[in-house]
This record gives C-alpha cells, sequence and structure tokens, in this order.
C-alpha cells in the first residue's frame, strides 16, 4: 500500500514538474519544489483576491456615476419643463403685448401699411431709374425703412418719414433736369474711360456723341453695342450745347436706356437683311441684276432701230 502511494505521489510530482518547467529548474529537491508549488498557490490566490477587489471597486464606481448621470438626466429634464413652460408663458404674453400694440397704433397702423407700399414703390424706382448713375446708394435708406416698418420690436421715426418723401421728391426733380457728370464707363471694346456724361431727365445717357445704358443690377453705365444710325449728331450736339434749344433723338420709354431705342438698334439694315437670305438671296439678286441689264440692252437696242 505505501509503495502503491509512492507511485502515486512521484507521478503527481513528476507532472507537476513537467508542467511547471521553471520551478523544477530552480528547485533543488522534492521538498523545495512542494514549497514553490505552495507559495505560488498563496502568489495567485492574492493576486484573484486582488483583481475582484478592484472589479468590486470598479463596480461600484459604475454604479455611482451612472446614479449621478440618472440625477442629472432627471435634473435637465425638470429644467427643461420648466424651459418650455417659460416659453409658453413669453409666447402668451408677446401675443397680449402685440394686441396692446395694435390697439395703441390705431389708425398708424393703416398708415405704415401705406408707407411700406409707397417705400416699395419708390425703391423698385430708384433701383431702374439712371438717376442712380449719377446718384447711388438712394435705396439703402428705403431698404432700412421697409425692414422697420415691417418689424414687430422697432418703428419708423418723423425723419425716416421725411427722408421718404425727400427721396420721391427728388426722384421728379431729377426726371426734368439735363445734368452733365463724370462717371466711368465701360466701353464696347472692354475698357473703361471717365468721361462727362450728359442725363437727359430719367430717359437717356450720351457721352461723347454715344447713346450709353445703365446697368441697374451691376450699377455700371456702358457703351451701346451698337448705336442708332443718324442720331448721333444730335447726341454730340446737346452735349457741346451751354443754353438754348437742342435737337436729339430722345427715348421717352426708358429708364434703362429705353425699349424704343433697343428696338431701333436691333432693327437690321437694308444689307444685313440682304446677307439674311443667304445664298437664295444672293442667286435672286443676280436674276435680277441679269434681268435688268438684259431690259436695259433691249431698250437701248429697240431705241436704235427706232
Amino acid at each position: 500500500m505505501k509503495t502503491k502511494f509512492a507511485n502515486v505521489f512521484g507521478a503527481f510530482i513528476a507532472v507537476v514538474a513537467f508542467s511547471l518547467p521553471a520551478f523544477g529548474q530552480d528547485a533543488k529537491s522534492l521538498d523545495e519544489l512542494l514549497q514553490m508549488i505552495e507559495s505560488s498557490s498563496i502568489s495567485e490566490t492574492a493576486d484573484s483576491r486582488q483583481r475582484e477587489a478592484a472589479f468590486k471597486g470598479d463596480q461600484r464606481k459604475q454604479a455611482q456615476l451612472l446614479k449621478q448621470a440618472e440625477s442629472s438626466k432627471a435634473a435637465e429634464e425638470r429644467r427643461s419643463d420648466r424651459l418650455e413652460q417659460t416659453i409658453r408663458d413669453n409666447d402668451i404674453q408677446i401675443a397680449k403685448l402685440r394686441e396692446q400694440r395694435d390697439k395703441r397704433l390705431g389708425s398708424l397702423k393703416e398708415l405704415f401699411g401705406h408707407l411700406t407700399g409707397a417705400a416699395g414703390d419708390i425703391r423698385a424706382n430708384l433701383n431702374q431709374s439712371i438717376v442712380s448713375a449719377q446718384i447711388p446708394g438712394r435705396t439703402e435708406f428705403l431698404d432700412e425703412l421697409i425692414a422697420k416698418m415691417s418689424s414687430d420690436t422697432r418703428l419708423p421715426s418723423i425723419e425716416d418719414i421725411e427722408q421718404l418723401w425727400y427721396e420721391q421728391q427728388r426722384e421728379m426733380v431729377e426726371s426734368s433736369r439735363i445734368v452733365s457728370f463724370n462717371r466711368s464707363v465701360l466701353l464696347a471694346n472692354g475698357e473703361q474711360a471717365e468721361m462727362d456724361v450728359v442725363r437727359v431727365g430719367t430717359y437717356n445717357l450720351v457721352a461723347n456723341g454715344m447713346y450709353l445704358e445703365y446697368s441697374p443690377t451691376t450699377g455700371l453705365v456702358s457703351e451701346l453695342a451698337r448705336q442708332p444710325a443718324g442720331h448721333q449728331a444730335g447726341a454730340a450736339d446737346l452735349q457741346a450745347a451751354t443754353s438754348g434749344f437742342t435737337k436729339m433723338g430722345l427715348d421717352p420709354t426708358g429708364p434703362l436706356g429705353g425699349g424704343l431705342l433697343r428696338a431701333l438698334i436691333n432693327t437690321p439694315t437694308l444689307v444685313e437683311r440682304w446677307h439674311f437670305g443667304g445664298i437664295v438671296g444672293y442667286v435672286i439678286t443676280a436674276v435680277f441684276a441679269f434681268a435688268i441689264a438684259l431690259a436695259a440692252w433691249r431698250f437701248v437696242a429697240l431705241m436704235g432701230m427706232s
């Protein structure tokens, strides 16, 4: 029996020795090997307990963080409810204040509506007017005035209303004047040059005997790509005149330089119409010329016979 136990114990020691070669190399005897195994087990147990304690500590920390997050969430939800209630209260208060404002304004509200419409119409007219080529920036005030009258928190002042009347009156006065002023003009070749420009009311702009056009979108004054035939002399005479009356072709359809003037410029000449016919037109012209020549020859021959 003792022999059997000794064999089993020896086999166990051998298995442990093979599974722990480092211990087997350091151990001098079986007793030392047993001591090393025992100390290793104790060390592993201590490490396990340490890891377990750290895990439990982390678990408590995570639970604490979760509790804090839930508490913060609940606080933010309560704050959100308070803010939503504040918004509802403010909306009610704003509605009451607007109603109170409308009652106090009375007929002034209708007046502001008319002023807004008038300011919009004047702004559109000033944007298109060639007077803006001489006096730029007139619509900036009107933009601000319209913004004030459309706002719920601002009202136009007496000075603003007087300025609106002034701009309308100035446009009416300028439409009756013939004025010369200096400004940059975009030429047909793409270059810009400083010129003395003559403005005829709100109808046409001329310079150096040329008709000009004004672009409201860019604010540029440019030479027409094509000048109306037979009318440039009048434009030059007007620019050179200092007093009296001058005959000049005027387009009353202004204010961009005139739709009538554009139609006149775009009307093709007789030579251009002939070229529009292409080969067919050239053949017809040749046949016509041949027929005229033949008729003239026959006429001369008949006259000689008679």
